[in-house]
């Protein structure tokens, strides 16, 4: 029986791989909301390039993340990320499971997909950084590339 499941593609900030078009993928659950505007509360020198800001959403601090960075992806000399998305995914912490959020910067338009997983999985090889920080990279026929970003270990590194 096929595995399929609903989710989000947001295309990453990339050069084209090869003839493949990347996109950051993740369950529709994921996803809390998408921000034309963000109140950044803390610019300046972060301890990892990849970690932008913190940006204040709905009183809460959230770092403000860049997946390409985060996985050493080259991106374009002008980013085409003008908006975020706050991500979520359950993390363990001393007192029990909760909710931790992330936002990443995003470009480009977010599609919602209903894909089924048989058959389809490939290598995060093509990731400079982190591989193990990633849940799975899907092919898909129509020369789309998935991969599937771990927010609970993102969320953990951006803590550090």
């Amino acid at each position: 029986m096929a595995q399929r499941a609903e989710i989000i593609m947001i295309p990453a900030d990339i050069l084209q791989v090869k003839e493949w078009q990347v996109f950051w993928a993740f369950s529709k659950k994921q996803l809390d909301m998408v921000l034309q505007e963000v109140e950044f509360v803390e610019v300046g020198a972060a301890p990892e390039d990849y970690l932008l800001s913190k940006a204040l959403w709905q009183q809460e601090k959230l770092a403000v993340v860049s997946l390409e960075k985060y996985f050493g992806i080259p991106q374009p000399k002008v980013s085409q990320a003008d908006k975020c998305a706050v991500l979520k995914d359950v993390v363990e912490k001393g007192s029990g499971p909760e909710i931790g959020r992330i936002m990443v910067k995003i470009g480009g338009n977010i599609r919602v997909k209903e894909v089924d997983f048989t058959s389809m999985a490939t290598s995060p090889s093509m990731l400079p950084t982190r591989q193990e920080d990633v849940r799975g990279v899907y092919s898909l026929s129509d020369k789309h590339l998935l991969v599937f970003p771990n927010v609970e270990k993102i969320y953990a590194n951006c803590l550090r």
